[in-house]
């Protein structure tokens, strides 16, 4: 664990040696999440297959803004650290901010003994660090567990130095087979469903409207334009981004938002789309 400049003392620390500060939540913690509508997703294995594509454009993503020089990361809602095993060589620190209690075992008890990695027990809407602390801010599928959105975006601004990068990648609630159901009972349903473990849903105008409020967006899309279903999902999904990305470019199932804060005179460097 390397030595980090804290704007505020830990409260106390876990059983692993973890910093903790308060955190007022009642729901969007890892502990608390169900998982309740995507039971079959899960055990066909096509969450895994989304969630491997997200990971690998947001890593090389990451790989782009630490190509001159090793980059101080940052990642919000980052569970256990594991996206850190890919950027060993990349990343010079690497802070997960992750306010649930989550057993630690195997690679990542190893992992909190690296000594560039630091977890921080402690909310997205107050980080206790001081401005311009990092390059690079992850968000991978966890803003949405973030009570209050803007506070979380003031503190990426804060946070981020000058010329820094933030990457999201979210669900969007206005993907196309969502609005072709949306005066539907069943997705009434699930909508009810998906607020009981998240605070908000964009669509893909919102979010660019709500990050544009705190910080240049660079580049936005979408992908995995193909729903679970069973049995078919797995021939459609890889060439189903084939056709999508460019005509459906906003109504895929998740967004990818990449922002970058201006540099020292203004400017904003263009960040190149990780595909």
């Amino acid at each position: 664990m390397f030595s980090l400049e804290l704007k505020a003392s830990p409260t106390s620390y876990d059983e692993y040696g973890q910093p903790c500060y308060p955190v007022d939540q009642e729901k969007g913690l890892s502990e608390a999440q169900g998982n309740r509508l995507l039971k079959e997703a899960f055990a066909s294995g096509y969450t895994a297959a989304v969630a491997k594509t997200l990971v690998g454009i947001t890593r090389r993503q990451v790989l782009l803004a630490s190509s001159q020089r090793p980059a101080d990361v940052l990642e919000i809602g980052g569970g256990n650290g594991g996206f850190y095993d890919g950027l060993r060589n990349k990343a010079r620190t690497y802070i997960n901010v992750e306010p649930g209690r989550i057993p630690l075992s195997g690679k990542a008890l190893e992992r909190i003994k690296d000594p560039r990695y630091m977890c921080l027990k402690c909310s997205a809407e107050d980080i206790p660090l001081p401005d311009e602390s990092v390059d690079v801010i992850l968000c991978i599928a966890s803003f949405d567990h973030i009570p209050d959105y803007r506070k979380a975006l003031g503190e990426v601004r804060r946070l981020l130095r000058k010329g820094g990068i933030f990457m999201l990648t979210l669900n969007n609630r206005r993907s196309w087979w969502k609005a072709m159901l949306s005066r539907t009972a069943y997705l009434k349903r699930r909508e009810e469903e998906i607020a009981k473990e998240h605070y908000f849903q964009w669509s893909f105008s919102e979010c660019e409207s709500h990050l544009a409020e705190f910080i240049p967006v660079r580049d936005i899309y979408t992908t995995t334009f193909v729903p679970f279903i069973p049995h078919l999902w797995r021939p459609l999904l890889p060439v189903s981004d084939l056709f999508g990305r460019p005509l459906l470019r906003k109504y895929g199932a998740n967004i990818i938002a990449v922002c970058r804060k201006p540099g020292k005179d203004g400017s904003h460097e263009f960040v190149p789309r990780a595909i």
